[in-house]
């Protein structure tokens, strides 16, 4: 089957495949309605899509931005959190193992990697971008991308999010002294690690209306 979720797309053929078991299968995608204007187009908003999952879920809930209380404080004074398992420089190839259950794992890094990132306020993290932008000759590719209420910017270089970490959860801790919520979703950036170059996250207090009509309370909304 064939999964697309907004510029990032997918093909599974696992059931063939003797070291893979197919758990959960998509069985429905659904995109914010402003998604559809700019299908292709992670850089111009609505980087976020929501999947059905055939047998559902019932394990933990991260409390969500919007969802199960008011977004916390993010500025740039703040610090945010992101994880997953993409590259660690931009040039990683996929790696190939098998877990303790047999089954086969292909991911730049099979291990879950963490990175602590300072919040960037928008107007500082766009001029940044445009100023790179510039540098690196890519008007026609990103001369209209969008950054504002609906995105958030962290990092500044050194640490960051990279590829294959897309989709993946930016968290707050509350000033580190509150409970782990979740803030973001790894949208994108130019290159990974680069000096002066923060990444862009897709904001999830502007779509939780959005995220509750289309599934209804989640399990930490109470």
């Amino acid at each position: 089957y064939h999964l697309a979720i907004g510029v990032q797309h997918a093909q599974f053929e696992l059931d063939s495949h003797p070291h893979f078991e197919v758990v959960n299968r998509p069985t429905r995608r659904h995109l914010p309605q402003d998604n559809h204007l700019f299908l292709g187009q992670f850089d111009r908003g609505a980087d976020i899509a929501l999947v059905r999952i055939q047998g559902g879920y019932d394990g933990p809930v991260m409390p969500q931005a919007g969802l199960a209380g008011d977004e916390p404080l993010l500025d740039e004074t703040q610090y945010v959190y992101v994880a997953g398992y993409g590259n660690t420089t931009e040039t990683d190839a996929a790696r190939g193992a098998l877990n303790a259950r047999g089954r086969a794992v292909y991911a730049p890094s099979l291990r879950l990697q963490e990175a602590e990132l300072p919040i960037v306020e928008a107007s500082a993290c766009r001029a940044m971008l445009e100023g790179l932008i510039e540098d690196y000759g890519f008007e026609a590719e990103y001369g209209d991308f969008q950054v504002g209420d609906r995105t958030l910017c962290a990092g500044t270089g050194e640490q960051d999010s990279c590829y294959g970490d897309s989709g993946g959860p930016l968290v707050s801790y509350g000033g580190g002294v509150g409970e782990p919520m979740q803030v973001g979703v790894v949208s994108w950036g130019l290159g990974c690690g680069r000096a002066g170059s923060p990444g862009v996250y897709t904001r999830i207090s502007a779509y939780s209306g959005w995220i509750r009509d289309t599934v209804g309370p989640l399990q930490a909304e109470g």
